[in-house]
This record gives C-alpha cells, structure tokens and sequence, in this order.
C-alpha cells in the first residue's frame, strides 16, 4: 500500500471443467465457483488484520487487482461474454476499503475485446461505453478516473491512458498496445518486444526506449503529460547494443520500470534470449541510468530461477537509493547504491554491479490473529 504500513496478499483456487479431464471427472466431482483469499497484513505487528474471501462478493474469477490509494483497492473480475454484443465481454468492478476489506461502490461494464485495433471495432462497442460511463460513475469518482477505459488501464497497468502523440511514436505500439503490457513477464514468454511500452512517472511525465538509428542500441525518450517530446538521446551502455550485456546473435530488448525524478535516476529491466524472442531466456538484468546524461549508475544480475517472476522498484532511505527485488514472490532483495559519488559507467570497466544490502526469504507466516472482518 502506499502508506507501507500493510500488504496485501492474494491466494486464488480454481475448478478444472468436467470436460476438461482426460477420461472422465471423478465421481461426485462438482465444479465450483473460482476463489480468491485477499488478506492484509500489518507489516509493523505482522499479523494478519482482515481477510476475505472473492466468492462472496462475485461470480468470476478475478482479472486485475489495482491498490488506487489508502483508503481503496479495486478489483476487476471477468464474467464471460458478454450478451449485449459481439466481442463484448462483461467485468464486474467492485471497490474494497483498505485495511478493513469492506465493500465499497461496484458496477458491471460491458468493454470491448482488447488487442488489435482491426479486431477492436464493434459497432456495439460505443453504446456499451455510454452506458459504462453511466453506470459507474460512483466507481469513478472514487479512484478518480475519468472512465471505464481509464479504469481499466489503471487496473492493468497502474497508469492513465496513452496521450496520443506518444502512442504514435511507434508504429507497433499502436497496433498492439495491449500485448506489449500484458505481454511482458507473462506466460507465453514470446510475447516481448524490442520496444515496448512507456513509463508513466509521479508528474505524468512518459518514459520510453525507441529503436535509435544506431541499431541495436536504444533511444531514451521523454515526453510530458500532453505526450509533447522533452528529450530523445541514444543509450550506449547498460541496455541492449552494450557488448558487455548483448550478446551477439541474441535477441534483446529492455523497457523502462520505474523513475526517481529528483535524482534524474531510470530504472530499465532488460533480456536476452537466444536467437529470437521465442526461444529460452538466457539473460536478465536491471540497469540504473541517469536520465541527464544517460550515464550507467549501477547493475543487477537477476537469477536465471526468476525469469519472468520479478518486481522490481526504486526504493529511498536514510538519505540513500536502493533497488527493491521480489523475485518469484519469496525472496526480498534491496540493492544499495555506492555510497560515493556514482561516477559515468562508459562500458564494462566502469560498470559498478550493485551489492544486496538486505535478503529476506518470505516464507515465514503472519501470526493468526484476530481479524477485525472477515469472511
């Protein structure tokens, strides 16, 4: 959450269809409705302060998670199909209260398929917005979206929409915006691009790497919250073309995944994988960048054991940086960085790996204590 006081962790169940065995269903098998367990932990007391669970609430399973402030977390379940249009589907969206978990405004949308825009278009898909606009205002109003596609894009990605100028900065985002977002990290792991979709920052400022003329190397570029280019200049060293990382006749691509402004600090996950992107992963790092000068600040080796199963931050304390890991969901790791000044890293010599300030496994269990609601 933001206020870092409590976490919230989700464990989710679901019933393979009769129809989905081999042979036949075991006898007395019985399909039940998809679960998800939301708790929430005080990560002072660490104990356990509410808990949940998503069958009570609605039908579906749930789709997208999104903690909007202190006070809200949204959750997005997906009911199928749905009646009013071709390539419709139906989403019940439902505000809970943090930490407590109580319910809180809830509306069901109607939102068209999400992929190529050729597939996109519906000619039901505009009355399905009206009547979304209409029916969620108090959902809106709460988490201070101004529709239900912005919602949903806050759901999944945390973000606002796409300004236009910056979604035609390039030709592919503008055709798969969606597989460049749902794609990254996500099974099948083919779905990863050598450019891929801008960062959104606390000011609404856009950052995205760009295939530069100076192939295969990446152009940073910047853009205000009107999608207005700031800034564009070539990243030699740390992200792909930089031939102590890249190597060659692999496929590599980067994106930007967090930004520290006041410190001018980007924080960019990159990949390698053998020949193609649909081949083995046989690289992953985390670069820190200056964005003044595009200077190297440090470097991360991620384990090979959790490809595609990192979150990763920039963190502040005590007057210092830190890069915050959670890999696979079980182990906490923050990076420090050097405590002298960071000089420019021009190529591998100057290249400063980051040191594990701190590891934490995160298997140990929160106390069962009394729980102020549950179900």
């Amino acid at each position: 959450m933001p206020d870092g006081r409590y976490a919230v962790a989700f464990a989710g169940a679901y019933w393979m269809e009769k129809s989905a065995f081999l042979l036949h269903a075991p006898s007395g098998y019985v399909v039940r409705k998809p679960d998800t367990i939301i708790t929430v932990i005080d990560l002072e007391k660490w104990k356990i302060v509410s808990s949940i669970h998503t069958i009570g609430i609605a039908d579906g399973p749930v789709s997208g998670v999104r903690v909007v402030n202190d006070k809200w977390m949204v959750l997005d379940f997906t009911l199928g199909q749905s009646p009013v249009g071709r390539l419709l589907y139906r989403y019940d969206s439902r505000l809970v209260s943090l930490p407590n978990l109580h319910s809180g405004p809830e509306c069901l949308s109607d939102r068209p398929f999400r992929g190529y825009r050729d597939l996109s278009l519906e000619t039901g898909a505009a009355m399905a917005e009206r009547h979304n606009e209409a029916v969620c205002q108090g959902l809106l109003q709460a988490t201070e979206t101004s529709s239900v596609d912005a919602l949903e894009t806050l759901i999944d990605r945390g973000q606002d929409v796409l300004p236009a100028a910056v979604r035609q900065s390039s030709r592919d985002l503008q055709d798969t915006e969606d597989d460049f977002f749902r794609g990254w990290g996500d099974f099948p792991y083919y779905l990863f691009y050598d450019e891929n979709p801008p960062f959104e920052s606390s000011s609404h400022r856009w950052y995205g790497l760009y295939g530069s003329r100076e192939h295969p190397t990446y152009n940073l570029t910047i853009f205000d919250a009107e999608g207005n280019r700031q800034k564009s200049e070539t990243a030699n060293h740390l992200l792909c073309g930089d031939p102590s990382l890249d190597q060659k006749g692999s496929a590599c691509a980067c994106r930007v995944v967090d930004v520290v402004e006041q410190q001018h600090e980007i924080l960019a996950l990159c990949r390698t994988q053998r020949g193609d992107y649909s081949s083995t992963v046989s690289r992953e790092w985390l670069s820190v960048l200056r964005s003044d000068d595009l200077s190297g600040a440090g470097l991360i080796s991620l384990s090979s054991k959790y490809h595609h199963e990192t979150l990763q931050y920039f963190a502040q304390g005590d007057g210092r940086g830190y890069v915050v890991a959670l890999e696979s969901g079980e182990t906490l790791q923050i990076y420090q960085f050097p405590t002298a000044a960071r000089p420019p890293c021009r190529g591998a010599t100057g290249t400063t790996s980051l040191r594990i300030g701190f590891s934490r496994s995160l298997s140990a269990r929160p106390q069962n204590a009394q729980t102020e609601h549950s179900d």
